[in-house]
Parts: structure tokens; C-alpha cells; sequence
């Protein structure tokens, strides 16, 4: 899975320690006054990864079909329409993800770009193409990443506004023959493409561990890019020429997997692990290249998807929730205005969401709930009148 790759299992015994939310009727609870809350589930998905904004009224969402009683992933992509709320699955595209994931998806006016992997002979390798709507044609990109990039997974999309970013992890042997996890970093513009993975800072690209790159986002120019190494979390910010590594300035154990710019603010968000049993949730503010944590009033969990609008930052986080059965995990989504005081918007347990995106006048999630303990269905919220 896309961001649970690092996401350790919470545990959930000393209740002492943690925010648990209740259950409510109907589960969903928007408190702030003219906002609409609209759960709209996708029965042609398990799983919900990405999305990304199109024009005409759709998005196009990516992620996995579970086949053969779960014991068969398929990436998938489909185009949602809003005005009739159907959900058009791209059949030709789960030839490039047979036995894999879609994780991550890029849009640039007129061509969708798709990342994830695909299993050959056992193995995960590197799956990239490129969807143009208007002729509803592929291009496999995926030869873009050999010889080097080959076994391993895309997990993260961003066109820059002049090129695309395409970032992920794959496996290498080292030279004691132990296998290990290393980010890398492609730009793919006019003129071809251009490894960028030698150029990241040394502390995203640490051999003999497992490092990755979970998000990018871009903004002016200006890309956050975000992971992990094998201990801590890491993030960097590029300008199309140059890395400037985020300082932490701390113990910063843990996980970046998501990031947004709101106006002229990066944001990066994920969990603090420096407690590996309660893993807490981790907002922070990017200025003059440190991060600068933001208080939640969680204290166990993590923070799955960030977005924003010119006037508000909405903020999605996996929790605990004290259900009828016991305790469970699901998302809770807050808004804020300042980072911080913030607003419940939408609460549901046996939920995750994956990413969020502004659209239009609208924040829209995506994600899958569970039931049934290992069944899953894919699933959209749209957070209405978000402004």
C-alpha cells in the first residue's frame, strides 16, 4: 500500500494515551455552518491511492482491484463525473499494473500521467504511462526508469507546470548481497527526461536501509519533496535547479507522506515515530528550511492527506475510534484557517483516506473503508461549498 509501507501498527492498549473519537449516528459530522459532506462509495475499487483534478466536471482516480478471493491485486484507473456521479474504469490501463498498484496519478491539461508497479515473475517492478484524453491513447513510460529503476514501485506524481516529477523507491543488492530500499527522482520535460536521484540530499538517499519518496507538490516553481529513510523522515525542497534539505532539529523518527502549499506555506505531514508503539501524528510548517511542528490534538495516529484553498487548510488524519466492536481506526478531516484552531468537518470510523485535492469549490478525498476484517471497497468524499 502506498502510504502504510511505513505506517506502524498502532497499538491501542493504554487508552490513557490517545484522543479517541466516538461513534456517532450516521458517522459523518460537519460543524462548520453552509460546508456539505457527501461519502460516495466505489464498489470497482478496494483501494483509492490518488486522485487528480481534470476538467468537464471530473477527476480521474487510481488505486487496486482485489481479485480471487484478495489473493490477486489490479491497478485500475477510472474517470469520476460529478453531474451524474458515474465512474468509468480506463480498461486498457490495468494491462501496465497486472499483479500491482496504481499509486499515484498527474494531470497537465491534456494527458494523465500513471504511476505504480506491476508484478513480473514474482517481483514488483516499475509501471509509468501516459493517458491522453482526447485520443484516449497509452504510452508505456515505463522504459523511462530501466535499466536502474526497474524493480520497485512510483508512489509519487506532480506535473511542475514546464515538467513532471516522478518519484519512488526500488530495490538494489548491495555489495554484501543484502537487499535494500533507494528513492529516486525523475524529471520528464520536452526534451526527454533527467535523473535526479543522485542529486538528493544525502540524507534521503541512505544506502543499505529502506528509503522513499511519498509525496511531491509543487507551487511557483517550488517542489516539496518528502519520504523517509530507513530511521527518520525526510523532506527537501527543489527549484527546478537545486535541493535545500528540511532540518528537523530534533529526533525526527518517522514518516513524511504527505504535503501542500497553502498560499506561500509548505506543508508536510505524516508521523512521528520516535515512540515506534505510538506513532503520532505529524503537521509542520516549512520556514527558512526547518520544520516547525504544529499542534494537533491527537496523540496517537497519523496524518494521511493534506489540501488547501486560498482560505482554509483541511488536514485528514488515521485515528482511533471507540467503536460498538471495540477499538477502530478511520479518518477524521479538520479545517483550519490559522493551523491553529481547527474544525471537525467529517469523522468516520473503518475509513482511510489516501489524498485530498481542491476542485473547483469543492475538497475532494479519497480512500477505502474495511469491513468484514479483510475486505475493502474504494471510496470518494467531497467536502462541498470548501472555501
Amino acid at each position: 500500500m502506498k502510504k502504510t509501507l511505513k505506517i506502524t501498527s498502532i497499538v491501542v492498549i493504554i487508552l490513557c494515551l490517545i484522543i479517541i473519537i466516538p461513534l456517532s449516528v450516521g458517522y459523518i459530522q460537519s460543524l462548520r455552518e453552509h460546508i456539505d459532506v457527501n461519502y460516495i462509495t466505489l464498489p470497482s475499487f478496494s483501494k483509492i491511492y490518488s486522485l487528480a483534478p481534470l476538467s468537464d466536471g471530473k477527476i480521474a482516480i487510481g488505486g487496486v482491484k482485489f481479485l480471487n478471493n484478495n489473493s490477486n491485486p489490479e491497478g485500475i484507473v477510472a474517470l469520476y463525473y460529478f453531474i451524474n456521479k458515474s465512474c468509468i474504469i480506463l480498461q486498457n490501463v490495468s494491462n501496465y499494473f497486472k499483479g500491482g498498484y496504481v499509486y499515484a496519478l498527474g494531470y497537465n491539461g491534456s494527458d494523465v500521467v500513471i504511476g505504480g508497479s506491476t508484478r513480473i515473475n514474482g517481483y514488483l517492478h516499475t509501471s509509468l504511462v501516459e493517458y491522453d484524453l482526447n485520443t484516449n491513447t497509452l504510452v508505456n513510460l515505463s522504459n523511462i526508469l530501466s535499466p536502474f529503476y526497474n524493480l520497485g514501485q512510483v508512489l509519487s506524481i506532480d506535473w511542475t507546470g514546464s515538467y513532471w516529477l516522478i518519484g519512488g523507491d526500488v530495490y538494489i543488492i548491495g555489495i554484501n548481497g543484502q537487499s535494500c530500499l533507494v528513492p529516486f527522482l525523475i524529471e520528464i520535460n520536452i526534451y526527454g527526461h533527467k535523473d535526479l536521484s543522485s542529486s538528493l540530499p544525502l540524507d534521503m538517499r541512505i544506502l543499505g536501509g529502506s528509503d522513499e519518496i511519498y509525496t511531491i507538490s509543487t507551487s511557483d516553481g517550488r517542489s516539496i519533496i518528502g519520504g523517509a529513510n530507513t530511521i527518520n523522515m525526510t523532506a527537501s525542497i527543489f527549484n527546478g535547479t537545486n535541493f535545500t534539505i528540511v532540518k528537523f532539529n530534533y529526533y525526527h523518527f518517522g514518516v513524511i507522506l504527505t504535503s501542500a502549499w497553502w498560499n506561500s506555506i509548505a506543508l508536510i505531514g505524516g508521523e512521528n515515530q520516535t515512540q515506534p508503539d505510538t506513532p503520532v501524528p505529524y503537521l509542520a510548517e516549512i520556514f527558512n528550511g526547518d520544520a516547525t511542528p504544529i499542534s494537533l490534538k491527537y496523540q496517537i495516529g497519523v496524518v494521511s492527506a493534506l489540501a488547501s484553498t486560498p482560505a482554509n487548510v483541511y488536514i485528514a488524519l488515521k485515528v482511533p475510534f471507540n467503536t460498538n466492536n471495540g477499538i477502530a481506526y478511520g479518518t477524521v478531516i479538520l479545517e483550519t484557517n490559522n493551523l491553529k484552531s481547527f474544525t471537525t468537518l467529517f469523522s468516520k470510523p473503518f475509513v482511510t483516506i489516501e489524498e485530498m485535492i481542491p476542485y473547483n469549490n469543492n475538497v475532494v478525498g479519497v480512500g477505502y473503508e474495511q469491513y468484514n476484517n479483510s475486505e475493502y471497497t474504494g471510496f470518494l468524499v467531497i467536502l462541498s461549498n470548501a472555501g
